[in-house]
């Protein structure tokens, strides 16, 4: 191939599988915006350092009480 600069070719295939329990349409729909974009604009995506992160979601988690929620599913 002459341009050594493209990640892609024209042969290569992307497969994106989730689990239902693990996205839900309206994050299905900014995945694939931001999916679209980078594939589009060509750019590298640096990410935004504000912006909330998995971890942060996870600490939030630990510190709420879960007492309803385990009484609940018992």
């Amino acid at each position: 191939m002459s341009n050594n600069n493209r990640f892609i070719t024209d042969s290569n295939i992307l497969l994106i599988a989730s689990h239902h329990a693990a996205t839900d349409q309206s994050a299905y729909q900014i995945f694939l915006n931001d999916l679209y974009f980078a594939y589009n604009k060509n750019v590298k995506w640096t990410g935004d350092e504000d912006i909330l992160q998995y971890i942060d979601y996870a600490v939030h988690e630990r510190l709420i009480d879960m007492t309803p929620s385990r009484e609940f599913w018992l």
